[in-house]
């Protein structure tokens, strides 16, 4: 599945959407950055996360793939950006967030995250890595990726 992922600076353009179940109007914090995965211009993923410069990390306060494209690669593509976004602002592809019980074991078995306590999980530097090959390498060399 080819997604285009690009930041989302206005959020009234989430005010309408439909199939999704967080109100993607409210930030999680005050930096918080939107990431929208789209397909033929239609929203089908968002995720939201905010850099953490003291703890070196990027931390995820939400992710979303639209019920008709859930088991496809918009979540992979979403997670994979969010950790080149921590390669690049110096915090070795870290990634922090919070799963859901029901998606915990999905994140450590499908994407490579890791415990850390609770329902907390994290991608360190080699499982960012890893979605970064799976999920953008083959965009950028032509290829497609398999969810």
């Amino acid at each position: 599945m080819l997604s285009i992922i690009d930041e989302i600076t206005h959020r009234k353009s989430v005010k309408s959407l439909t199939g999704f179940e967080f109100n993607w109007e409210i930030k999680g914090s005050y930096d918080a950055l939107l990431l929208g995965a789209f397909v033929n211009q239609q929203i089908v993923g968002l995720a939201e996360f905010d850099r953490q410069p003291r703890e070196l990390y990027n931390y995820m306060h939400l992710i979303e793939v639209h019920p008709d494209f859930r088991g496809s690669s918009v979540a992979g593509e979403l997670l994979a950006w969010i950790g080149l976004d921590a390669f690049n602002h110096g915090f070795d592809g870290f990634v922090v967030f919070e799963a859901k019980s029901a998606n915990y074991g999905m994140y450590i078995k499908k994407y490579g995250a890791k415990p850390l306590r609770d329902r907390r999980l994290h991608f360190d530097t080699e499982a960012t890595r890893q979605l970064i090959k799976t999920y953008i390498e083959p965009f950028v060399t032509g290829g497609e990726t398999n969810d």
